[in-house]
């Protein structure tokens, strides 16, 4: 029996009197569990037989007997997904170039990843649209053309920007649709090259409230004002084109005037 590679680890940003700090779950069986480090060192003991009860319980949970049965189960979770779509779904797909983000958000989850600079390579993006070309093959769209949505971590930085480009220019060779999810607070800088794609449909930022709200919940790790770069910004990508900039507003039970961000 062996941990299945599809069990995720993810550690939570540490927080006074918070000692479940680690976020675990499996791609394929969708189990779930928030532990602790300790815990977590404990269960990953390779001595079985010493575990306690629950270590055990949480082995047999995040494990499988043979890379073959792990196969099995991807192979089977595959073709129940593909039987459950339909001509007239939307195909989205989602290219994640690097986990590295410049801001802190108080709430994220991807906190252990963000200070990696690892960026996808020429080689991995080429392969993932080659699997999405597959992935379309199996299906017969009719109605809608596919998205593809390019996210992070923080994706329009200087260290990842070359392979966002080159996800646009393999986008626009397909003739598929493209957004991007970005905090906004670079928009100012690539602006004048992302406008150039057209398949580019719209770029997605949130605002979490007013200014002293928004850059308390997400501060920017160089200590700039992201809400002033995002909300300066915004009006002038929108009406360089047909690009759609989208703000979601996010309220993480702060008290405000709502009424006073909609004047910005």
């Amino acid at each position: 029996m062996q941990i299945s590679k599809n069990t995720v680890v993810l550690k939570l940003r540490e927080r006074r009197g918070r000692e479940l700090n680690c976020l675990v779950f499996n791609l394929l069986t969708g189990n779930a569990d928030l532990i602790s480090e300790e815990f977590l060192a404990e269960a990953s003991d390779r001595d079985f037989d010493n575990l306690s009860s629950s270590a055990q319980d949480f082995r047999f949970r995040y494990s499988v007997k043979s890379k073959d049965q792990e196969r099995e189960m991807e192979e089977l979770l595959f073709k129940r997904y593909l039987a459950s779509r339909s001509s007239s779904s939307k195909p989205y797909f989602l290219i994640i170039p690097t986990y590295n983000c410049n801001t802190a958000c108080a709430y994220c989850w991807q906190t252990e990843l963000h200070d990696q600079k690892t960026v996808m390579s020429e080689k991995i993006i080429d392969r993932s649209f080659e699997a999405m070309d597959k992935l379309m093959s199996r299906f017969d769209y009719k109605h809608e053309r596919p998205t593809v949505e390019i996210f992070g971590g923080e994706p329009l930085q200087d260290h990842s920007i070359q392979a966002v480009y080159r996800i646009l220019e393999k986008v626009e060779v397909r003739d598929l649709d493209s957004v991007i999810t970005t905090n906004g607070s670079l928009l100012h800088k690539y602006c004048d090259t992302l406008i150039k794609f057209q398949n580019l449909q719209g770029i997605h930022v949130t605002v979490d409230g007013p200014k002293d709200v928004h850059n308390r919940s997400r501060p920017m790790k160089n200590g700039g004002d992201g809400f002033s770069n995002i909300i300066g910004f915004s009006p002038h990508l929108s009406t360089s084109g047909s690009i759609t900039v989208s703000s979601f507003v996010l309220l993480l039970g702060y008290r405000f005037d709502i009424r006073a961000l909609l004047r910005y």
